[in-house]
């Protein structure tokens, strides 16, 4: 079994515009790591979690736990990923909170009543119960996200994928989204401007700078270096 959950070698990308993105983006994530992808906006971080997702495909190299991304791997390999939209609310596609959990379920065979009380299960686990009737759009920002990452997590993939995780989320919500967080064994990989992720997740870091990997570092290394901590707040 590979040590690494994600390999990716000079992995290239431009929009319609012409603008180039990813300019030969090389990265080696170790699985049951946490990396924050750290960069200023249009550093490309986005842009690789949409590689990473299956979203996009530009040329260059993906390897997902030993498994190169080819069309033919592709949907396996999207089976196995997580990812956690930066705008949640694009997530929910059910008319209530418990449905949208059960939809994510990844044994759609099971008997409906057991894919209930599954989801029941990672709505209490986020503390939610009390929400699995309502219209995903009528709760707060903090209880969207803590939402939809159960609907995530309910999937029960091998990578977690999160883009700006605690953005528009105050601090009580951050604290709580952070705490459930850190309970997930999975392998993580979090683009974010947030000083916590890397604090109290202890991700190592990957500095995203034009397109490119400017430079990989461990949290400690990270939060003494000027040029990841100018990026943080």
């Amino acid at each position: 079994m590979t040590a690494h959950a994600v390999e990716i070698a000079d992995l290239r990308f431009s929009y319609p515009d012409g603008t180039e993105v990813l300019r030969g983006i090389t990265l080696a994530v170790p699985a049951g790591s946490r990396l924050a992808l750290v960069g200023a906006n249009g550093s490309g971080k986005t842009t690789l979690l949409m590689h990473l997702a299956g979203l996009l495909d530009g040329p260059g190299r993906i390897a997902l736990f030993g498994v190169e991304r080819t069309r033919a791997s592709a949907p396996e390999l999207r089976r196995r990923i997580g990812y956690l939209f930066s705008s949640v609310a694009y997530q929910f596609i059910m008319p209530t909170v418990l449905d949208d959990i059960i939809l994510s379920d990844p044994r759609p065979e099971l008997p409906y009543d057991e894919r209930r009380e599954r989801a029941f299960a990672w709505l209490r686990r986020f503390r939610l119960e009390a929400y699995a009737g309502r219209y995903p759009l009528d709760c707060s920002t903090g209880e969207m996200k803590r939402a939809a990452l159960a609907g995530v997590l309910a999937r029960e993939p091998d990578c977690l994928l999160l883009d700006e995780p605690l953005a528009s989320l105050d601090r009580p919500s951050g604290d709580e989204l952070l705490r459930l967080l850190a309970e997930v064994p999975t392998t993580m990989i979090v683009a974010t401007h947030q000083r916590a992720i890397v604090e109290r997740l202890g991700a190592n870091v990957a500095l995203l700078d034009s397109g490119v990997v400017a430079g990989t570092f461990t949290a400690r290394q990270a939060l003494r270096t000027r040029a990841v901590t100018n990026l943080l707040w």
